[in-house]
């Protein structure tokens, strides 16, 4: 997999493309869309190309590439390891023994169904809904983002600074390295923060208790 950012525009590509495809005497169809960068009764999508390759028959994926503005490392994502989500994961994990495939199909498929489902309902609402209520709704995801990181923020100093600390970096990102994208730069900013708190805010062994 790889993802590549030139000035406002992300390329990126998992699995086989039509050339190597065709060079392993694969069997395949494609599909090309059209999908915006996020649900439309949220405000500011934008919209990006997607080239699907399937295997014929089996429809198996074999690839895909994406070319847009945002929201293109997060699909690719999806592209390279669909299904397995935190919440497939979760569930699975929580399962004793030997896991079967059809299990696993249909965690996936209900999964699928689910998150179609939203997405249509989504689209619907944001159709029939005026558009100050859209406008709301953008920034109720930041607000549930916030809600659950006051609480604790609240009760330890420790976690109030490793949250300040992963907001500043997260405006160093934006403006010294406007080269990464969205995704990268909230995983490297979490991921230092969290260092930066592990070393100097360690969580002695007792508190877990």
């Amino acid at each position: 997999s790889f993802v590549i950012k030139l000035f406002q525009m992300t390329a990126a590509g998992t699995g086989l493309n039509e050339k190597s495809a065709k060079a392993a005497g694969l069997s395949y169809e494609k599909v090309i869309l059209s999908p915006s960068s996020h649900a439309g009764y949220y405000p500011g999508a934008k919209v990006m190309t997607m080239k699907i390759l399937f295997e014929r028959g089996t429809g198996r994926i074999l690839g895909a590439q994406i070319v847009g503005q945002e929201g293109v490392d997060k699909r690719i994502d999806v592209l390279a390891s669909y299904g397995i989500t935190d919440e497939v994961f979760g569930v699975s994990s929580a399962f004793e023994g030997r896991i079967q495939p059809f299990y696993m199909y249909g965690m996936i498929l209900t999964a699928t169904a689910g998150w179609v489902m939203g997405t249509l309902l989504g689209a619907l609402a944001g159709e029939a809904l005026p558009a100050s209520l859209t406008n709301a709704l953008g920034i109720m995801l930041y607000g549930m983002f916030i809600a659950i990181i006051i609480p604790p923020a609240a009760e330890k100093k420790s976690v109030l600074l490793v949250v300040i600390i992963a907001s500043a970096l997260s405006v160093v990102c934006r403006y010294l390295l406007p080269f990464l994208s969205g995704g990268f730069a909230v995983i490297i900013c979490g991921i230092a923060a969290a260092l930066i708190g592990a070393l100097f805010f360690p969580v002695r062994e007792e508190e877990n208790a």
